[in-house]
């Protein structure tokens, strides 16, 4: 995993063992508590093994209401993904 400036995120060290899973593995666990790091990881993977910049790369992520979904996660994603050069379209919810 090549190094991100720990100003946009620094992973902890069980996201760092998260992240270190070689791709051939097609699943993992990640448990843990509210605060734990998971959503983060998640929202990061991507971009820290480059996929990202695959044009035809695609990443969904849920929560079960919209609500939840903006309280939760539209706000950290600003604060991440406009230092890789994203654009965000409020009505549709998507960073291209």
């Amino acid at each position: 995993m090549d190094q991100l400036p720990a100003h946009i995120w620094k992973p902890n060290l069980k996201q760092e063992q998260f992240l270190s899973v070689p791709p051939t593995i097609k699943e993992a666990l990640y448990g843990g508590g509210a605060g734990s790091g998971k959503s983060d990881v998640l929202l990061m993977y991507g971009i820290v093994h480059k996929w990202h910049e695959n044009p035809k790369f695609k990443q969904v992520f849920m929560r079960r209401t919209r609500p939840d979904l903006k309280k939760e996660i539209v706000g950290r994603t600003r604060d991440i993904y406009r230092h890789f050069g994203a654009t965000y379209n409020g009505s549709d919810m998507i960073w291209t």
